[in-house]
């Protein structure tokens, strides 16, 4: 069982870094979607997504300026 265990950790290690950093993008209606970085940025570039929250990865302070950004429009 532990070595079955190490192995999901390491495949989760493994998918984690190769899909990058996601974000739980919200829109309007209420629903939300949790998405790549980049597909988020074109979510709100299109005026779909009205708030974003980092979901996984090094985000920085890219969920907040998005927010901000959608609230000021």
């Amino acid at each position: 069982m532990r070595n079955l265990l190490s192995r999901l950790a390491a495949l989760e290690r493994r998918l984690d870094h190769s899909t990058g950093p996601t974000m739980r993008v919200y829109f309007a209606d209420g629903s939300n979607r949790t998405v790549s970085v980049g597909d988020a940025i074109d979510l709100f570039k299109t005026g779909e997504a009205v708030k974003a929250e980092s979901a996984g990865g090094r985000n920085g302070m890219l969920a907040d300026l998005l927010t901000n950004l959608a609230e000021t429009q």
